[in-house]
């Protein structure tokens, strides 16, 4: 249990410090790096963490180092993509004239010093009960599966394989 806890204020500790652009120090004994994987790869931050280890990544056996850096390249590339999904979809519901009301476009991203630091934006659209069942068909079109239902409040789609961004629809 106690190893437990110390992994986790380790893991922390690492996202606080690249957040807040201060020195690291990582004890790399008595590790379990899988056990530090799993927890970043669930909070979703393994990616910042990759930035942590990256000076003191010859403790770090190469499998652990190599996931880490695959999540960190999937945030590199995730920004990419998901400009262009939302320019897609736009332009879907622009071609049909399909009226919409764009929330948001996930720019909190760019506000980040790192932006691949940061938390993976959304789109958020709000339509109207017509134009919402016709939105909904064209994204299933462009390959959108439903992840979650907001009873009452519409639903949130992501693309088949998780690339393109997190598309969240709403009626009214």
């Amino acid at each position: 249990m106690n190893q437990l806890v110390l992994e986790g204020h380790l893991l922390v500790g690492i996202v606080a410090s690249i957040i807040g652009q201060k020195d690291i120090h990582i004890v790399h004994k008595r590790l379990d790096w899988e056990r530090m994987y799993r927890l970043a790869d669930y909070h979703k931050v393994a990616n910042i963490v990759y930035l942590g280890i990256l000076g003191n990544g010859e403790a770090l056996p190469e499998r652990w180092r190599d996931l880490f850096s695959n999540r960190y390249r999937e945030s590199l590339m995730y920004q990419e993509t998901f400009e262009d999904s939302v320019k897609e979809v736009l332009a879907c519901l622009d071609m049909y004239e399909i009226p919409c009301t764009v929330i948001s476009k996930g720019e909190v991203r760019l506000l980040y010093p790192l932006p691949e630091t940061s938390d993976r934006g959304s789109l958020r659209i709000i339509l109207d009960s017509e134009s919402y069942i016709l939105a909904k068909g064209f994204l299933i079109d462009l390959g959108y599966e439903t992840v979650e239902i907001f009873k009452g409040a519409g639903e949130c789609c992501q693309r088949t394989g998780a690339e393109g961004g997190v598309i969240q629809a709403s009626a009214f």
